[in-house]
């Protein structure tokens, strides 16, 4: 099989970049402008769809990718089936969202499909302008929505691009479909097909390929927003289909490489707009736990990497309408909107940090930490928090349980979003001690312990500890009384 460039790259920074993961952003992060998620409200009725849309906005998400299908939008030539999106289109609208939407799915009158072949829907038209006339005909329709993605990881061939890969084939669909909408002064509007994991697929000959390589030779990239879907087994990287990061910290260093390339091919925007894990009891599935302690270690390493945004895969978990079981278990909510574990972490995390954050300096970084008394897989974040200037540092590992010292002479406060527990720590010759493990802690200072900022969790303690404390000096008191009398009696 050839080796693509990718792999040579991954292969090489295997051997050369061991050492712990301590990074901070490169721009300012703020939450609602960065986290978005993908929704299917087509699939329910405006009743559950707003009780989603509810809890989405507590969370201080406005970004959402939603997906039309033109097979089931226009199964017949013009007959155009308007009722199919318009509620929850307007719901988006009426809610004041932000939206990126997919164009995808040939029907059969329009498929360049030979007879006999199946899924016709995943073979491209057989006229990229009568495309490109439905794109212009949704944003008539729904003028709202921010950006029009043209396909959906047409890098996966067969199941997503038919007869076999071809990249000069979707390129000539999209080249077409924004000569089109840039004729209609929508080209702000344009977003290529978000590419499947980081790129990597075969083609009809099992030759490894990479279409962020070959998208960014042919021009594709120009002037557009460019996503991928970064699936991987685990949230630092790891082996998953299609996925060759196997280093320690795969995600990070495959996105950064990644980012950079479709850059260089004169992208305006990069964006994730798929990644998560699914929670259930089939063998490719996790816990809800584990879905929750994964979904934000990788949130906060996609705040490292020059994501412009990130999207969620997805608001809820889905019912037998889906592809597959695994398929069926990615929502931070259930079916009936009941709030995961996922949900609650990433409240958690949201309140401790606030609504945006800021990068601080190398020399700072550097300064709190002594990187050669950690293990090769610990990952460690740190950020300004302007509503408080305070300095927050997000710290786990993938497999080490170890102590290790945050060198700093000021009182903090230590979080963990795995629950709700929290504690002031006072720092001890110069340094404050950490006890490190997978689920992601949150130490923030200088915060000061004041009578009046109790932990939660202690307070109950303290007042038991006060009261045993007070009978203790009643009861010594008594003693002392009573040998005093003794004494003179």
């Amino acid at each position: 099989m050839k080796i693509s460039i990718l792999f040579l790259f991954l292969f090489f920074i295997c051997f050369i970049d061991c050492a712990p993961l301590i990074k901070t952003p490169p721009s300012p992060v703020v939450w609602s402008e960065f986290l978005g998620i993908n929704v299917q409200y087509e699939w329910w009725n405006e009743t559950i769809v707003k009780k989603q849309i509810s809890v989405m906005k507590d969370l201080g998400i406005k970004w959402v990718r939603a997906s039309v299908h033109w097979a089931v939008l226009e199964a017949t030539e013009n007959n155009i089936k308007w009722e199919y999106l318009d509620t929850s289109m307007n719901l988006i609208k009426e809610n004041g969202l932000k939206s990126i939407v997919t164009f995808v799915g040939t029907p059969n009158w329009a498929s360049s499909y030979t007879n006999g072949s199946p899924n016709t829907d995943t073979y491209p038209p057989k006229d990229d302008s009568v495309f490109a006339d439905r794109v212009l005909k949704l944003n008539s329709r729904y003028p709202f929505v921010d950006y029009w993605e043209i396909w959906n990881e047409q890098n996966l061939s067969p199941g997503f691009w038919r007869p076999y890969y071809n990249a000069t084939r979707y390129d000539e669909l999209y080249q077409n479909t924004a000569t089109i909408l840039r004729n209609a002064g929508l080209g702000s509007k344009l977003a290529v097909g978000g590419i499947g994991y980081y790129g990597i697929s075969v083609d009809k000959d099992n030759n490894q390929v990479d279409m962020v390589a070959d998208l960014k030779g042919l021009g594709t990239f120009k002037d557009s927003l460019v996503s991928y879907h970064p699936y991987t087994d685990l949230p630092e990287g790891g082996l998953s289909e299609g996925n060759y990061a196997d280093n320690i910290y795969g995600h990070y260093e495959t996105s950064i490489y990644v980012n950079k390339n479709i850059r260089e091919g004169g992208s305006n925007q990069v964006w994730t707009t798929e990644w998560g894990w699914s929670s259930g009891t089939e063998s490719d599935q996790v816990d809800r736990e584990t879905q929750a302690k994964y979904t934000v270690r990788r949130l906060l390493i996609d705040s490292l990497v020059g994501f412009n945004k990130t999207f969620l895969f997805t608001i809820s978990d889905l019912d037998a309408r889906a592809s597959s079981i695994r398929d069926q278990g990615y929502g931070i909510v259930d079916l009936n909107v009941n709030k995961k574990p996922v949900y609650d972490s990433l409240a958690r995390l949201f309140n401790i940090t606030g609504s945006s954050l800021e990068s601080i300096s190398a020399t700072d970084m550097n300064s709190y930490l002594d990187k050669t008394k950690l293990g090769e897989d610990f990952v460690g974040v740190f950020y300004k928090k302007p509503s408080t200037n305070t300095t927050l540092f997000a710290f786990w590992s993938i497999s080490t349980n170890i102590s290790f010292n945050l060198k700093t002479n000021q009182t903090g406060k230590l979080y963990s979003i795995s629950d709700s527990s929290n504690q002031f720590i006072t720092p001890s010759n110069g340094a404050i001690l950490l006890n490190l493990t997978s689920d992601v802690q949150i130490f923030e200072w200088p915060l000061l312990h004041s009578d009046n900022s109790k932990d939660d969790d202690d307070s109950s303690k303290d007042s038991d500890s006060l009261s045993f404390s007070n009978k203790l000096h009643f009861d010594l008191l008594f003693i002392f009384i009573s040998i005093i009398l003794l004494f003179f009696i």
